[in-house]
């Protein structure tokens, strides 16, 4: 091999080894060539997180080797369609936009289960009331000689009588105490009169009479006594120091600071729910969801419906909502992101009511499947 042809080789590989290490570098450090746009451009990172985990990723309908939770990087700065399902639940999917050298977040995605409502007790119930344990449930029948208290323990499913009215008193509310062992009953006379009884589930015998439900909060609740709350007022239990309450004949809802009695929060509504922790307020009108929050002092419109709300709670994060409309539980998605993913959990002949049992992730429904009426649970 002659002189020239080795210089040749010998500047080949240096020219070579010039253009390749920078792109190298380039590569190594996130860069990638847009194909779009003409141009190299530092990449972005997408996380995602579902409940539950080990479910399939798609990009733009492409599958990802990776399941959740997953750290996608290197991708290139644009608009992603990202879809997450796995068998047997419910895919979430949703447009998200990956920045350059930034992180996109979906961190509280939940998939949830298909499934059908299970029969728990089957009967013509009127109301419903899960217990703060959440291990226990109580409900009313009409029966001929009268409306009956009955008391239900999850795990076992087992049931026993508690309370018989013996006239023609209409049970209105049932509500338990943060003991989850005594329960208030409230009792409407044909006159119209309330009154109010406090029943232990574990000596039914012994029961304590309110004449004002002012004197439940003070003493069943452990609120100490505020002028407002003599007048009749329904209460939303919150870990938070403020006593929120909703107006049944104004139909508002309003927090009230009990070191001086002022109202710092007001608003239209029919019901409501504190998030655990006390920081966020979900409440409901006729066809509008809200929240507000504490720690900012302000309120947000979620959604405006077009069927009539009668009942939201809280999910089991603060991420997602459970709507009753149309007789239909759906769970609302918060994240505004693109579009909200709204899942129909549980369609029914009729629903008239539901809790949420956080530590089992059931739902516990009172309606109608066909010709059988009862008390019905849905895995979530």
């Amino acid at each position: 091999m002659s002189l020239r042809v080795r210089r040749i080789i010998y500047l080949t590989f240096i020219l070579i080894f010039a253009i390749a290490t920078p792109l190298i570098i380039l590569y190594t450090a996130g860069y990638r060539y847009n194909l779009k746009k003409n141009k190299i451009q530092k990449t972005g990172i997408l996380i995602l997180k579902s409940r539950p985990k080990e479910a399939t990723i798609y990009l733009n309908e492409k599958i990802q080797k990776e399941k959740t939770p997953a750290r996608i990087a290197n991708l290139l700065p644009e608009d992603y369609f990202v879809r997450v399902e796995k068998e047997n639940f419910y895919p979430w999917q949703k447009k998200l936009t990956v920045k350059s050298k930034l992180t996109t977040f979906a961190e509280n995605i939940i998939l949830f289960k298909k499934s059908l409502p299970a029969e728990i007790k089957i009967g013509q119930i009127n109301s419903i009331s899960l217990s703060p344990d959440e291990k226990k449930i109580i409900y009313t029948t009409d029966q001929e000689l009268g409306k009956e208290v009955w008391f239900l323990t999850l795990e076992d499913k087992k049931e026993r009588l508690i309370y018989r009215t013996s006239d023609q008193n209409e049970i209105n509310l049932l509500e338990w105490d943060p003991s989850s062992r005594k329960i208030l009953i409230t009792l409407l006379t044909p006159k119209g009169i309330k009154k109010y009884l406090i029943l232990n589930t574990e000596n039914p015998e012994k029961i304590d009479i309110y004449n004002t439900l002012g004197d439940f909060y003070f003493q069943f609740k452990n609120i100490k006594e505020n002028k407002l709350l003599l007048a009749d007022y329904d209460l939303i239990e919150s870990s938070n120091k403020f006593i929120t309450l909703i107006d049944r004949k104004k139909q508002s809802l309003i927090i009230i600071n009990p070191a001086n009695n002022e109202t710092i929060f007001e608003a239209e509504a029919y019901g409501g729910s504190w998030f655990p922790d006390g920081q966020k307020l979900l409440y409901f009108n006729d066809f509008e969801l809200w929240i507000y929050d504490l720690t900012l002092d302000e309120k947000k419109l979620i959604t405006r419906y077009s069927q009539k709300i009668l009942d939201a709670k809280w999910h089991l994060n603060d991420n997602y909502i459970l709507l009753l409309a149309n007789n239909s539980i759906k769970a609302l998605e918060i994240d505004q992101r693109d579009i909200r993913n709204v899942t129909d959990l549980a369609k029914m002949d009729e629903i008239y009511e539901f809790e949420v049992n956080k530590k089992e992730e059931k739902i516990y429904l009172l309606g109608k499947i066909g010709e059988r009426s009862g008390l019905y649970e849905l895995e979530l």
